[in-house]
């Protein structure tokens, strides 16, 4: 009786090794199952898709990213360039002479006449218009404005 009956013990070595069997036999079918499913993903069908699939996404959208970017910024400089070309325009002699207006100076086109007391009566000038020049001979002078 202090003794386990070795009949009895060999029954129940005989169970264990048994549900051992089972238990590996299950955690092998288990392993299969997964490494099947595994071998059926992508990943493994396709493996450089999967590794490059992702980075080629993240390269095409920074790849759109920048070429917005440099989209707007062309489109923004194009807005400042019509600004100054205005700005330059206003500011140009020609819109000036196109205005009405025209630049006196002396025949060899050296010196800009602004003063009636820089030339002389009988002298030769060059004036200026929008469309052309004319050779002029000062007649009379009058200081008077």
């Amino acid at each position: 009786m202090a003794v386990p009956d070795q009949k009895e013990m060999g029954r129940y070595i005989l169970s264990l090794r048994t549900r051992l069997v089972r238990a590996l036999v299950g955690k092998i079918e288990k392993c299969r199952q997964r490494l099947s499913s595994c071998l059926a993903s992508q990943a493994f069908a396709r493996p450089v898709d999967t590794i490059c699939g992702a980075r080629q996404q993240a390269l095409d959208f920074l790849s759109h990213r920048l070429l917005q970017g440099v989209r707007s910024t062309v489109e923004c400089e194009k807005g400042r360039l019509a600004v100054l070309a205005g700005r330059l325009q206003t500011l140009s002699p020609l819109a000036t002479l196109a205005r009405g207006y025209s630049i006196c100076a002396s025949v060899d086109g050296k010196h800009v006449v602004s003063d009636v007391d820089s030339i002389n009566i009988g002298e030769r000038m060059s004036v200026r218009l929008h469309r052309g020049i004319l050779q002029c001979l000062v007649e009379d002078k009058n200081n008077r404005c």
